[in-house]
């Protein structure tokens, strides 16, 4: 199949699922279209406080604070990862505990434990979020360099680049993260979480023929390729 029809066939799967979420296309493109670190939209649109990176057609945080809903104050509001305020203090601040909020890069301010160095947070437990990259604020895990927080399993999110929160796998690097299987997610740029495949360097994934993903430039997860 010539180069050009791969990517028509990938822009309409794209296309196809920009307003579904994971559970209204079970086996779909887990990455949302129009949310961090995924795929703008045909549009070139993106969630609440993200912005289209039109060179390399990805979400990312508005560096300007625009729409960033959760915005509301001039100060570092609390579970708002677009929040201006934080990024540009270095810190995220999220609901946790005085009791735990006690690492060498948390403090309390009262009311949240804001953690300075790390890229996201997510759901996970104390038990679990305690790797070297992470942070338990005592309800959150925050991870440093990580750019997407996908289903995977504890066993199977522990390769470099990685790491488990306790519910969830945090991946640095990737930028789309697809159905696929661990025999076939192995690749350079690759990364499986124990159920899904993260690849980096790409912007879309689709319904594809492997014999057509055998491309250069182009990823196949073991059910999707992406590009």
């Amino acid at each position: 199949m010539p180069h050009i029809s791969l990517l028509v066939i990938l822009a309409l799967a794209a296309a196809a699922t920009a307003g579904c979420s994971k559970s209204d296309s079970p086996g779909s493109v887990p990455c949302e279209v129009g949310s961090a670190a995924c795929a703008c939209t045909a549009g070139g649109g993106c969630d609440a406080g993200l912005v289209c990176d039109d060179e390399d057609n990805l979400c990312v945080v508005d560096p300007g604070g625009r729409g960033c809903a959760c915005d509301a104050t001039d100060a570092c509001d609390a579970n708002c990862g677009c929040d201006i305020n934080c990024l540009d203090a270095g810190k995220l601040c999220y609901d946790g505990s005085a009791d735990e909020c006690v690492g060498i890069d948390e403090t309390w301010d009262g009311t949240t434990c804001c953690v300075t160095g790390v890229s996201m947070c997510a759901g996970g437990t104390s038990n679990e979020c305690d790797g070297a990259y992470e942070s338990w604020t005592g309800a959150y895990c925050c991870v440093v360099d990580a750019v997407v927080c996908v289903d995977g399993t504890p066993a199977e999110c522990g390769s470099v680049g990685e790491h488990w929160t306790g519910t969830l796998c945090c991946v640095e690097e990737a930028t789309v993260c697809a159905a696929g299987t661990m025999d076939e997610c192995g690749d350079a740029g690759e990364e499986w979480t124990g159920e899904l495949c993260c690849v980096a360097d790409a912007t879309t994934c689709g319904d594809v023929d492997q014999a057509a993903c055998e491309t250069d430039g182009h990823a196949w997860t073991g059910e999707q390729c992406c590009v």
